[in-house]
């Protein structure tokens, strides 16, 4: 839960967060969110990330994110 306050609005952002994993070297990270106001924060959010462990402490990872704002849609 995050609260923020531009002065303007106040609104606050609320985020769910998992890491299931795939198998011994790779899992994923999920991630969905709202927002109670669209100028602060995105009203929605979302996020997948695969994660792979590599030799020597490494690991490798890919993903999407999307942030919706009022104004238009952000892909990262």
């Amino acid at each position: 839960l995050t609260f923020g306050d531009n002065a303007i609005q106040n609104a606050y952002h609320v985020e769910v967060d998992a890491y299931p994993k795939l198998n011994k070297n790779s899992y994923i990270f999920l991630n969905a969110g709202v927002s109670s106001a669209k100028v602060i924060f995105p009203g929605y959010n979302a996020c997948i990330d695969y994660y792979h462990k590599l030799p020597l402490g490494l690991e490798a990872s890919g993903g999407l994110r999307y942030l919706h704002f009022t104004a238009e849609d952000v892909f990262i």
